[in-house]
């Protein structure tokens, strides 16, 4: 019995140490054979052909690509039947609630009261700014006539000094002439400048006035428009009583209940959850060799590992684009996605090639954005490219009785880790030496002769 057991024991530990080896074996064969050179301070791998990208990480989240939030343009009115709940799909042009008609004809008879308020203080406004403008006309003109008066008295006054001064006798009538003269030319002078600073100011009061004419009316055109446009807006309310969806999509927010009295404010949110799309930043150095229609390969860990393709669908062409909220149906504002932030880099969204029903908004997405690919390619790591003596690009393999020797190459693309390397003695199986300890691989000048 005991000897039973001591085999069986045996066989197991065998088995064990086998399915080890094996595993071994599978991960040299599909990590590229890398195997250290115990001793020697090198590694080695085997060559073979591979794909290679040279790409730019950025991280994001998935959001709809189209998103309205719904809204209605009345206030003070009681809801009468939602007809949607959070989770509803819903067709564009679908009913989603209505409001108590009898709150909808008060909306309008307060609208209308608005619009003729509006029309009185427009006139109010109009004849206060046209009165002042009379005022101003008047003004300058009678101010013009007086400081042209003044100008005519103070000049006469002037001419008769001067008359006076050189018919004047004795010296002691000449001296008083002459000061008689002197204030006489001031005030001429005085009531010029009087009359060029009072016309002047003047002429800036009327224009004033001309200029508080037109702003008036157009601040009444707009007061105007307004009042309508609300008065519309109200008589279609009452027409349809309704609020209906503005895009197909699913009903991700609904705001409102049965008997509620509506204040104002978003009521649904409504996202096209089928169509989803990558939102991401990337920063000053990386944006530049980012462009419209790139391939990107998006990695999405809540929905799985698998790789999904995804095209660049907008590039930002500032930093910091504020992604603002989304458009409203039924008198909302327009918009894109559904939530307001602002982005610390340069905004750019990945269209996905596919969706499937396990993506969900706002899910982490990682992303690789494809600058250039090589398919089916000879591709070391970077390190196991050297310089030699002669300036020559080359690798440094080894051959079948364990000797190293060199083998020129010319570099092709390069990715993070791997160079495509080219050469007419490059075949699948070579044993390409790698540095344990160093990454300047290029930089060095070596000779593994001795190896």
């Amino acid at each position: 019995m005991e000897k039973r057991i001591k085999k069986q024991r045996f066989y197991a530990i065998a088995a064990v140490i086998i399915a080890i080896a094996g595993m071994a074996a599978l991960f040299y064969r599909f990590w590229g054979a890398e195997e250290k050179q115990e001793g020697t301070g090198q590694t080695k791998m085997t060559l073979t052909k591979r794909d290679i990208a040279d790409s730019v990480s950025v991280t994001g989240v998935l959001e709809s690509v189209s998103t309205r939030k719904v809204s209605a343009n009345v206030s003070n009115v009681v809801v009468k039947k939602v007809n949607v709940r959070e989770g509803d799909i819903v067709k564009k042009g679908q009913k989603l609630m209505s409001f108590e008609e009898t709150d909808l004809r008060m909306a309008l008879f307060d609208r209308k009261e608005s619009l003729a308020a509006a029309k009185v203080q427009a006139e109010v406004q109009l004849a206060a700014a046209s009165r002042k403008l009379a005022e101003a006309k008047e003004n300058y003109a009678i101010k013009r006539k007086s400081y042209a008066v003044a100008e005519r008295v103070a000049k006469a006054d002037y001419q008769a000094a001067k008359e006076a001064f050189q018919s004047a006798g004795d010296s002691g009538e000449r001296r008083r002439a002459g000061q008689t003269l002197e204030q006489a030319k001031r005030a001429y002078e005085q009531a010029q400048l009087e009359r060029e600073a009072g016309n002047r100011q003047n002429r800036s009061n009327l224009q004033s006035a001309k200029e508080h004419v037109i702003v008036t009316k157009n601040d009444n055109k707009s007061l105007m428009r307004e009042a309508e446009q609300k008065v519309r807006e109200a008589r279609k309310a009452l027409k349809n009583c309704s609020v209906t969806a503005p895009i197909s999509g699913t009903v991700v927010m609904a705001g409102v209940e049965e008997g509620d009295q509506y204040q104002g404010g978003d009521l649904f949110e409504i996202s096209d959850c089928d169509n989803l799309q990558v939102y991401a930043t990337a920063d000053e150095y990386a944006v530049p060799r980012i462009g419209k229609g790139q391939k990107v390969r998006v990695f999405i860990n809540a929905a799985g590992e698998d790789e999904r393709e995804g095209e660049i669908s907008y590039v930002a062409k500032t930093k910091g684009v504020p992604r603002t909220g989304t458009s409203a149906a039924n008198g909302g504002t327009a918009g894109g996605n559904g939530y307001s932030a602002t982005a610390s880099g340069y905004v750019i969204r990945i269209q996905l090639k596919e969706n499937s029903e396990n993506l969900r908004i706002g899910m982490t997405a990682r992303c690789s954005i494809i600058i250039e690919e090589a398919a089916d390619v000879f591709a070391v790591p970077y390190d196991s490219v050297y310089k030699n003596k002669n300036g020559d690009t080359v690798l440094y393999v080894e051959d079948g009785n364990g000797a190293c020797r060199e083998i020129t190459v010319s570099k092709g693309m390069e990715s993070d880790y791997y160079v495509e390397v080219m050469g007419e003695e490059l075949r699948e199986g070579l044993q390409v030496m790698i540095p344990a300890d160093t990454g300047e691989g290029e930089e060095q000048n070596v000779n593994w002769g001795e190896y």
